[in-house]
Formats: C-alpha cells, structure tokens, sequence
C-alpha cells in the first residue's frame, strides 16, 4: 500500500509540472496582482502586451539567463528569448521589489520568465535577471 501511494505521489506530481509553460518575456509593469508583459523574441505573439493573474502565492526568484548560441551559418540572427535560466534565492520584496516598481517605460521592464499555470492561467513563478536598466531620474 505504502509503494502504491508514492507512486501515486510521483505521478501527480509530475503531471503537476508538466501543466505548466515557461514564457521568456519583459516585464512591462505590475498593478494589484497583474502582471503585463512582451514575449521574447519577434516569432509568434512577440512584442504584444499581455497579461495574467499572479497567485497568491506566486514565488519570485532573482536567475540568471544564458542565451543559447547563435549558429554562424544560421540565416536568422539572434536567438529570440531562447536560452536557459538558472534560478537563485528569493528576491527580497517579491513584485514588490524595485525591479517592477521602478520601471521605465522607454527603457523597458526586467527580463524575465514566467511560469504560467495551464489549468488556472495564472502566474505561480517569476524569475527576473534583476533590477530594470533605468537612470536615476532627471529634472523636477
């Protein structure tokens, strides 16, 4: 019965994981718990603002990205959002971190992925490359 019920376990929970999908994206802004956001890359839906729920208990984690190589005698250039994140500690503040707070809007939000659950369509997981790009700001 034991061996019945972990094997039950293994299955959901890797059923659970498969339910989910991974976007590379920029993220625009965040207001209340929506986040606005622009797919990586030119392809399919790239550059067009959307948006999704965050949960209530949606995890936010600072990474690091690491883009996948160009081919030379590829006729595209870029790679289009596509690489591999490694995820780091939690970032303190969670959406409530400078990183989504301070964004400039010329400059663009932090890069991040998002994890998307299939099910709700809701945000469960973000993981950014850290505070936004944006200068200290000028004038009165």
């Amino acid at each position: 019965m034991k061996k019945f019920a972990f094997a039950a376990i293994c299955v959901l929970g890797l059923v659970g994981f498969v339910m989910a999908e991974d976007i590379n994206c920029t993220v625009t802004k965040i207001e209340g718990n929506t986040v606005y956001y622009k797919k990586a890359g030119g392809g399919k839906g790239g550059g067009m603002e959307e948006k999704a729920e965050l949960t209530s208990d949606a995890k936010v984690f600072k990474g690091t990205f690491t883009p996948t190589p160009v081919d030379p005698a590829a006729k595209k250039k870029g790679g289009g959002g596509k690489g591999e994140w490694k995820k780091g500690d939690a970032l303190e503040g969670g959406v409530k971190n400078a990183a989504f707070t301070k964004i400039d809007e010329a400059k663009g939000g932090p890069f991040c992925q998002i994890t998307i659950d299939d099910t709700s369509k809701k945000v469960t997981m973000i993981v950014t490359t850290g505070e936004p790009k944006a200068k200290g700001k000028k004038g009165g």
